[in-house]
This record gives C-alpha cells, sequence and structure tokens, in this order.
C-alpha cells in the first residue's frame, strides 16, 4: 500500500528526492495557474469531527498533524475526478511525480534541520510577514505562526495539499483567529507573482531538487522579498539523480550581486544537508540613483533633517537613494522615511565616499 510516510517525533527520515524521481523527469513546473484555497466551514467542521472520533494525529517537533491514512482513505474513496494528482502519485506508489505532484505530503528531513534550527537561533518571528514556500504539511509557517509572526501565507505546488493537509494541521495547532492571519495558495512559482505580497522572512525546504526551476524560485525571492527580508533554504547539498544541488543554486543567485548567501547550517552525520540564508546586499548599485544638490539652507540646523519640500522632489515613496552633493562633491546613501508629523523626512545617513554629512558642514 502506498505510503505517505510521515516521521514520527524520533524518527529519521533517511529518503531522497532522487529516490522517487528520475533523471527523464527533469522538467520544469507546468505552469499551474496560481490561486488562494480558502479557509471553509467545512475545514473547522471536518477537524471537529477528527478530533471527536479520536483520530490519530502524528506528532512532529510538538506539532500535532493529521493522520495520513485518514488523508490516503479520503482520497482513494473519491470516485469523481477530485484529487487526481494524488490518486495518480498513490497508483504510482511515488512521492514526487514532476508537474503533477511535489511532494507535499511528505516531511522531508531538510524541513525538520530548517525548524530546528529556527527553535535553536531563536530567530525571531514577532509581528512579521511570513511566506512558507513549498509548505507541504506547513510545519516552517505553523512555528513561525507560534512565534507571533503578523501574517504567514502557504503556498504549495497541490491545491490538495493545502487543503487536506495544510489547512487541517494550521486548525489543529492554532486558535481560531488563524482565519485572520493566514493564507494558502496553490500552483507554480511562476503564477503566483501577482498573487503574493512582500514578506520579512521567506522559508523554504527541499525546493531546489530540481534545477529547471531555478529561476522561478530565485524570481520569486527578487520581486517577494522586503528589503531587510531574510530568506533560508534548507537543501541537501546534492540531489543524485536530478542533479539539484546547493552550490549550484547559490552559484546561479549570486549572478545578481544584489543577493549576499552564507551557509548558517550543515549537518553532521548522515547525507549532507545545508541552510543557506539570503539576504540582500547593501551595494548601492542596488538602488534607485537620484541627484540633488543638497545645500546647507535645505538642512535643519544638526544637519539631519531634510525638508519636505525638497523630499517631496525627491521621492515619491520611502527607500534609499545614492544622493550626490553638488557642494562637496561626495555621495551618501540615504535612507528616507517620512516621520509620524508628516513635516520632515528623516534621514539614515551611512558613509560611501566620505565622513557624515551631518560632521562635515561648518
Amino acid at each position: 500500500m502506498f505510503k505517505f510516510n510521515f516521521p514520527s517525533e524520533n524518527q529519521n527520515e533517511t529518503d531522497t528526492i532522487s529516490d522517487h524521481l528520475n533523471s527523464s523527469d527533469k522538467t520544469s513546473l507546468q505552469e499551474i495557474d496560481g490561486q488562494e484555497i480558502e479557509i471553509s466551514n467545512d475545514h473547522f467542521q471536518n477537524i471537529k469531527q477528527y478530533r471527536e472520533s479520536c483520530s490519530p494525529t502524528s506528532l512532529v517537533r510538538g506539532f500535532h498533524l493529521v493522520d495520513l491514512k485518514h488523508v490516503e482513505e479520503l482520497v482513494t474513496s473519491q470516485k469523481s475526478a477530485e484529487f487526481e494528482s494524488l490518486k495518480t502519485a498513490i497508483q504510482m506508489n511515488s512521492d514526487v511525480i514532476s508537474g503533477v505532484y511535489e511532494g507535499g505530503l511528505k516531511i522531508w528531513e531538510c524541513t525538520l534541520d530548517l525548524l530546528d534550527y529556527l527553535n535553536k537561533e531563536s530567530i525571531q518571528f514577532d509581528r512579521l510577514d511570513v511566506l512558507d514556500l513549498g509548505c507541504g504539511s506547513g510545519l516552517l509557517g505553523m512555528h513561525a505562526l507560534r512565534k507571533g509572526a503578523q501574517s504567514v501565507h502557504f503556498q504549495d505546488y497541490n491545491a490538495e495539499v493545502l487543503s487536506l493537509c495544510t489547512i487541517p494541521n494550521v486548525i489543529l495547532n492554532n486558535n481560531p483567529d488563524v482565519n485572520s492571519k493566514t493564507k494558502f495558495f496553490a500552483g507554480d512559482w511562476g503564477s503566483l507573482h501577482h498573487k503574493l505580497k512582500s514578506y520579512d522572512i521567506i522559508l523554504t525546504s527541499e525546493t531546489i531538487y530540481n534545477p529547471e526551476n531555478y529561476r522561478k524560485l530565485i524570481k520569486i525571492f527578487e520581486e517577494m522579498i522586503n528589503k531587510n527580508g531574510v530568506i533560508y533554504v534548507a537543501a541537501k547539498h546534492f540531489y543524485f539523480g536530478v542533479g539539484g544541488n546547493i552550490y549550484e543554486f547559490e552559484k546561479l543567485l549570486r549572478q545578481n550581486e544584489r543577493w549576499n548567501t552564507s551557509i548558517c547550517f550543515c549537518s553532521a552525520e548522515g547525507v549532507k544537508r545545508e541552510i543557506l540564508k539570503i539576504v540582500q546586499s547593501a551595494d548601492k548599485n542596488h538602488y534607485k540613483e537620484q541627484k540633488y544638490d543638497l545645500s546647507a539652507s535645505q538642512f535643519s540646523p544638526d544637519g539631519r533633517v531634510f525638508q519636505v519640500e525638497y523630499a517631496q522632489k525627491a521621492v515619491e515613496n520611502s527607500g534609499i537613494y545614492v544622493v550626490h552633493d553638488e557642494v562637496k562633491d561626495k555621495h551618501f546613501e540615504l535612507e528616507l522615511g517620512w516621520s509620524n508629523d508628516m513635516r520632515n523626512l528623516h534621514l539614515k545617513m551611512i558613509l560611501i565616499q566620505a565622513t557624515m554629512i551631518c560632521e562635515d558642514r561648518e
């Protein structure tokens, strides 16, 4: 019988994606249109019945997860075309079928690596917006919710995974107001740009096994991460049989000098696994460049406040700009943001070529 293989609390998973995806299957994900899957009253009712029937749950790192035998029975009992991708996975006895079912009902070991790392390093989520990309069971996003995230969006290739697994898990582990903090999106990464928003943290695990999808994933990063945001990518060092590996992904990512990367975790035993931390570079070339004459009269006496009449000419939105002082012939990187009284635009001045402008002026 087909098994989705959720690991127990003490079980070490040793399967690799290459066990289930042959090199002949290395095709880019089909462009399944992005769609939002909403939490419905049926989801809450099903969980209520699930609890009342004393159905077992799997306990993984302190999270209760719906029993996959229950999910399997539900899928196979449907005579309609509903849940077709999961039926195909069951018939083929496979955890990954490229372009059909992307393994969302299996907890891959790198997900547990990243979950453990977030706990060990006490990564802060309080009042932040988070994306769990390729979420599967939703463990990473549920951790963010538990740690006080302002909002968490969950994305998986298969809508069935979200409906039968992710959403029930989120309901099981969070209070009823979760509806106001979460959203769920299904579809190919290339079709989701108009659905997703910007995020402070993006969490993703075991999503780089197929090199054909690297550019789609990086495009999500480019468009969806906030200026000071952080991205964590948990992956095996190399995916035998399919060609994906963390070195090639990092190499492609860093072709754009916008990104700084570092390995923040490396497994000490078994299959080599790593966590890649990605942040945006502070290089001035990645920001909008504007030139303005910054004569002394445009500053308040302490030299730190740029008067609003000039600010309105300089920017339409808050952001970081490279500003040229025509008098001193120096460049400064300025972070612009409105003050509460909406009269002045405060500048955080980061030296690029000379001393701070407030110290340099007489």
